[in-house]
């Protein structure tokens, strides 16, 4: 057990310190610290501030786009047109249709090339089927 009468009290603990160690405001007092706490408070506020409206500034000067569903739309209807006409047009307009009559066959092979190449544009398609008409390698009613 410890006998509390043993220890030292306040009044018997001395510390030697001279004056000239000991500073003239007590610590945090010093309103030097306060300013340039402050400082470096309002500085870490202003970057915060100046990126939040960078950021914002850039959100809304993004453009925007607008999806127009109706032309969507209406782009995969011509899409799967477009495949039929072509597979139709591809069908009949085959060179190995036309054997016996050289001219015809060089006529749809030149065709059927054209058409290949355009089997993604249906108003391009519908020129080579009019002129495939044209040329007598498909009826008029196709």
């Amino acid at each position: 057990m410890i006998n509390l009468d043993s220890l030292p009290t306040q009044d018997t603990i001395h510390v030697d310190v001279s004056p000239e160690l000991l500073p003239d405001t007590p610590p945090g007092s010093d309103p030097t610290s306060w300013w340039i706490w402050g400082a470096a408070v309002l500085a870490f506020l202003l970057m915060v501030a100046f990126t939040l409206l960078s950021v914002r500034k850039r959100l809304r000067d993004r453009p925007t786009s607008e999806v127009d569903f109706a032309s969507v739309f209406e782009d995969a209807q011509k899409q799967k047109e477009a495949k039929a006409l072509y597979d139709d047009l591809k069908k009949k307009i085959h060179p190995d249709r036309f054997v016996g009559d050289d001219d015809k066959v060089e006529l749809a092979t030149r065709m059927a090339q054209e058409i290949r190449a355009s089997r993604q544009s249906y108003s391009q398609l519908v020129k080579l089927r009019d002129e495939c008409v044209e040329l007598q390698l498909l009826e008029g009613d196709s």
